[in-house]
């Protein structure tokens, strides 16, 4: 509440000049969905100022994330403040990082939804109760591992032989998405140790903080209800991603994890890359279908060209309108676009893809003469994935960015 008085409410001359009310608005409210309870903190200000945001992450020597909602997040991180100098309210970098904090503590997360001039929502999602919880029953060698039901996106099963690399990095590529793939073993560390990967993998997909994961165990087992217990009763096989323990009707223990904590440490440099699924074959793939969609002649060529010398398998559009034809016509994979177009501009182009159910999750790649932050505020905030200036083009760039949203290279090595 107070980052939304502080941050999000406007003073009054400007919410009067914007056409709204004098007085600023903050609701907050509560539901329960099923074991969880959904508490939101909306106020009617600004919205989040995501070139601001942006510049705090440079100042903390981080790189900028690719898509608006991973920069947006960064206000949940310890430290992080858009402030230059701290008021007696604001400032220290220390509010909403407690709020996480102490959310995924209990085993919950914490979210943020933002839109320019209409105001932010602060999504905090909790169990009811952290004596009980809900979980997905896995295994690891001899261990038995609770994973809260709220964070599995799904349990699937792959075959070691249809997994990608990039870099090196094991990739499961599944209903059009692209995600990292380990092992729970890998995740946990000593005193787990990786099995040889079975003709079929058991994966649980995961999810935290936008970021989702393909973990492969060694069993599933069933979903149920655990009461938890301290970790004193955990042994040997507590980790620092653990929440409690619960005693199962045979009589064993079996330790529930943290997955904000899992997924963390799977994104953070000391993780340990799984050895197993790295010694995987990736699969033959046909190259990648890009579309290329620039009103610049000399634009439109340069990057075609970038492109296909890459392998990729390259259409061209001369505007937006064409654009989203081309893409309504099926099988592109990546669209790589100018904003400043007549017809559809490239943020209008991004903003249609996004809006249609077919096409949500298709990357694109905003390519611009103007570097200006408000611009690409703009063009993040339509829902591009990755935003280029054409000034400090760079093919390097431009590739290791088409990589990056793909997940694999064009033409797939074994």
């Amino acid at each position: 509440v107070r980052n939304a008085v502080d941050h999000g409410i406007e003073a009054s001359d400007i919410r009067i000049a914007a056409g709204k009310p004098a007085e600023g608005e903050v609701r907050i409210e509560g539901s329960l969905r099923g074991d969880r309870l959904r508490v939101a903190v909306a106020d009617d200000g600004a919205g989040l100022d995501l070139g601001a945001i942006g510049k705090g992450i440079a100042r903390s020597g981080r790189s900028l994330p690719a898509d608006a909602h991973a920069v947006a997040r960064a206000i949940f991180d310890e430290g992080f403040t858009t402030r230059t100098s701290a008021t007696t309210v604001s400032g220290r970098g220390v509010g909403l990082g407690i709020v996480r904090a102490a959310a995924e503590r209990m085993g919950g997360t914490v979210d943020v939804t933002s839109a320019p001039g209409r105001g932010t929502t602060i999504i905090v999602d909790v169990p009811i109760s952290i004596a009980t919880m809900r979980v997905v029953l896995v295994q690891v060698g001899n261990t038995l591992l609770g994973v809260p039901s709220a964070f599995v996106v799904r349990v699937m099963r792959a075959d070691p032989r249809t997994l990608a690399r990039v870099d090196g990095r094991a990739m499961l590529v599944t209903n059009g998405a692209t995600m990292p793939v380990t092992t729970l073993a890998a995740l946990l560390g000593p005193p787990f140790a990786e099995s040889q990967p079975p003709a079929m993998l058991q994966v649980v997909v995961l999810e935290s903080g936008g970021r989702r994961v393909a973990v492969v165990v060694d069993d599933l087992h069933d979903e149920r209800e655990l009461v938890l217990r301290p970790l004193e009763h955990a042994g040997r096989a507590a980790t620092n991603a653990s929440v409690g323990t619960s005693l199962l009707s045979s009589g064993e223990i079996a330790l529930v994890l943290s997955v904000p904590a899992l997924l963390a440490h799977e994104a953070g440099e000391g993780a340990r890359p799984s050895r197993a699924l790295e010694a995987t074959q990736s699969v033959e793939r046909a190259p990648a279908r890009i579309l290329v969609v620039d009103d610049s002649i000399t634009s439109r060529t340069l990057e075609q060209s970038v492109l296909a010398a890459a392998g990729y398998d390259v259409v061209t559009a001369v505007d937006g309108a064409e654009g989203w034809r081309t893409v309504e016509g099926g099988g592109i994979e990546l669209v790589v676009s100018d904003v400043e177009m007549p017809n559809l501009d490239g943020i209008g182009l991004c903003e249609r893809i996004r809006a249609n159910a077919s096409t949500i999750a298709l990357p694109i790649i905003l390519v611009t003469s103007l570097d200006e932050p408000a611009q690409r505020a703009r063009g993040l905030e339509a829902g591009a994935d990755a935003y280029l200036t054409k000034s400090s083009f760079d093919q390097d760039t431009l590739l290791d960015t088409v990589r990056m949203l793909l997940g694999r290279t064009a033409r797939s090595s074994s």
